[in-house]
């Protein structure tokens, strides 16, 4: 369960520096893809893409763990980014 959560905090900052950085605003800017510029939307293909291989067995079905781990790491992610949004916005007020 430690490691969902790690993994989590590592899907958010992986999804928010390619989403809201100056490293990656050509990226965004040349490809023009939602998915780019939304960081929730763009941590559920990190997440996608991690859960390849970190596949909890929950059932015996290979289909439901992975999207069981999927959303668990979306769900996460999305919490430690709202955490930083808080954070990086109190900075920006002080």
């Amino acid at each position: 369960m430690l490691s969902i959560v790690y993994v989590s905090a590592a899907i958010a900052v992986i999804s928010m520096t390619v989403t809201k950085s100056v490293l990656f605003k050509e990226l965004r800017d040349y490809l023009g893809w939602r998915v780019l510029k939304c960081s929730y939307c763009f941590s559920h293909w990190v997440a996608f893409a991690f859960t390849i291989f970190m596949v909890q067995s929950i059932t015996d079905y290979l289909l439901i763990d992975f999207i069981i781990t999927s959303f668990a790491l979306v769900c996460f992610a999305s919490l430690f980014s709202i955490g930083v949004d808080i954070f990086m916005e109190r900075l920006d007020n002080d």
